[in-house]
């Protein structure tokens, strides 16, 4: 009966050719309004931007809901929420999450939002090898997280021989 388990088991690891990859990417940005606030805020910014920024990181809207206090968009990916002066995405797979950070950080100079405090936190990867080059490792997240927030400071939660953020 082992045998068999340990073929089924070595017939599916050899399956994964086109894995997936299922811990989540995780970037969080609270803004504040350095000019008079709108009543929606980040809300109020155009369908267009927000599929603009969701295809930055390789994904797709397939639905949205809003209701009082946020957007909450249902991505190919994941998802991504969006409030007054919050933002919210998750992603897994292979996509490329701090590929938005371009499209935000124009965004925020433009519309006068200040970025308030930023946090990216992921799952160590189970296939590291197959993620887009800046997410193949932590080291290449913390270079592109400093060149767009240099006063920010990495840090690792967890032990770095298992399971960590």
């Amino acid at each position: 009966m082992a045998s068999q388990v340990e073929g089924i088991s070595e017939a599916f690891e050899s399956s994964l050719g086109d894995h997936f990859e299922g811990p989540e990417k995780r970037l969080e940005i609270d803004y504040k309004k350095r000019t008079i606030p709108d009543d929606k805020g980040l809300r109020g910014l155009d369908a267009q931007f927000w599929t603009d920024v969701v295809a930055s990181v390789n994904a797709t809207i397939l639905n949205i809901v809003s209701n009082d206090f946020f957007d909450a968009y249902v991505l190919s990916e994941s998802s991504l929420f969006v409030y007054r002066e919050k933002v919210i995405m998750l992603t897994c797979g292979t996509t490329k999450l701090l590929g938005c950070l371009d499209l935000l950080t124009t965004m925020s100079n433009e519309k006068g939002f200040e970025e308030e405090w930023v946090q990216y936190s992921r799952k160590n990867f189970k296939y590291p090898a197959a993620q887009p080059h800046i997410h193949s490792s932590f080291a290449e997240e913390v270079k592109v997280l400093k060149a767009n927030y240099p006063e920010g400071t990495p840090y690792v939660n967890g032990p770095l021989d298992g399971d960590h953020w």
